[in-house]
């Protein structure tokens, strides 16, 4: 059989596992797991996505996941990777620690994503480690419950769907939790209804248009820096030259910006085309982005300056060489 292709629409919710090759341990010490902690932390903040779940058993790994611009596969390839080179340093060792590549879902948030966290959370119980899950400390239920909290999970998203307010919504959530031990949901988190999707008819067939509208807005990383740099009214051959005034940086920032959500191509070869180093295009792209957190006038001229890159054809280079 061959691979199950890969998915990317931007906010789409995913049910994520990691599974230890031949069903081998992932963790052998409290300190592995805080590693792995650290890669997601660090995961959220390098890939502007949302963990919304995880829950840390001995020989995989289960996350609630939801993309933005960044596609399921660059983070979860970055955290495999990251994390076999921790273990194999660790422990003198080599060869493989994951089974293969990770399995994954994608799920109707609007119906499927109580059952989902509620699923995550019921795993340690489901093993027989522990008879209630806030006595499991390696999930993220404890922090929904407020008891061990972490700042780069995202518990907001489901707590909301129980109360209108804190306190309520906690109260609902345990209550919902503990209703879910020793029964069998008649839900496949593994594998899902259709195609890797875990919905229905009507939602699996609004996720293929949406799809087949973002495969259509694919943009060539030439043609994008034909109409920013039209846009901007900069010579194109200033992308690709030494010069380091502001206006050029910012347009080479925006090029990056964009062509990493219209494009399929990799930081490093998005860096390659403007002829700048990968490390330093990617400190531009967080200076953006943490613009774009911060000021919202800032978020808008971006949202416009999208816009008009979808909606605007140049019938000939704008741009001088």
């Amino acid at each position: 059989m061959g691979r199950r292709l890969r998915f990317h629409i931007p906010f789409s919710i995913h049910h994520v596992m990691l599974r230890g090759n031949n069903s081998q341990d992932i963790f052998f010490s409290d300190a592995d797991r805080h590693y792995m902690h650290k890669l997601l932390e660090e995961s959220v903040k390098k890939f502007d996505h949302q963990i919304l779940a995880f829950c840390f058993m001995t020989n995989h790994i289960h996350l609630a996941i939801q993309v933005q611009n960044k596609t399921l596969s660059q983070i979860m390839q970055n955290i495999s990777y990251r994390y076999v080179s921790y273990m194999n340093k660790k422990h003198n060792r080599i060869g493989h620690l994951f089974q293969g590549r990770f399995k994954s879902i994608v799920v109707d948030g609007s119906k499927y994503l109580n059952e989902l966290i509620r699923y995550i959370h019921l795993n340690p119980i489901r093993a027989n480690i522990v008879k209630l899950p806030e006595d499991y400390i390696w999930s993220s239920h404890k922090s929904y419950l407020m008891i061990n909290e972490l700042s780069w999970l995202t518990s907001d998203t489901v707590l909301k769907n129980f109360g209108n307010n804190k306190k309520e919504s906690l109260i609902n959530y345990e209550k919902y939790v503990l209703e879910g031990i020793g029964i069998k949901s008649d839900l496949d988190f593994k594998v899902g209804h259709s195609e890797g999707i875990l919905g229905d008819e009507k939602f699996i067939q609004s996720f293929f248009s949406n799809l087949n509208k973002i495969n259509k807005t694919k943009i060539t990383l030439d043609e994008l820096s034909d109409k920013i740099c039209h846009r901007f009214n900069l010579p194109k051959s200033a992308l690709q030259s030494k010069r380091k005034e502001r206006l050029v940086s910012h347009v080479r920032s925006l090029i990056a910006f964009f062509g990493r959500e219209f494009t399929d191509l990799s930081m490093q070869e998005i860096a390659t085309f403007l002829n700048r180093d990968a490390t330093s295009l990617n400190k531009l792209l967080t200076r953006l982005d943490l613009k774009k957190l911060q000021f919202k006038p800032f978020e808008m001229e971006l949202s416009e300056l999208r816009e008009w890159i979808l909606n605007t054809n140049l019938q000939m280079p704008q741009c001088r060489a």
